[in-house]
């Protein structure tokens, strides 16, 4: 989640956004959602961190592009496809 944070906080920087904060929630909920192979427990860490419903789709967006791009794979060799 730390390296999610960072690559969000990477990404508001170069692009120069105001709302650091939402980039810094949804990076570390993407890296949560595709490491785990967790994309629902991501979105819901991120409406619970935040409390804005409108923080949802990004954060949803997030989660769904670093799935496509991590597929079936994990960080914890327990998980199961």
């Amino acid at each position: 989640m730390a390296t999610g944070a960072v690559i969000g906080r990477l990404f508001a920087d170069a692009v120069r956004l105001d709302d650091l904060a939402l980039f810094v929630i949804v990076g570390a909920a993407a890296m949560l959602g595709a490491g785990y192979a967790v994309p629902l427990t991501a979105v819901v860490f991120v409406a619970e961190y935040t409390g804005e419903a409108t923080i949802i789709v990004p954060g949803l967006l997030a989660v769904a592009a670093t799935r496509v791009v991590v597929g079936s794979r994990s960080v914890s060799p327990a998980q199961r496809p």
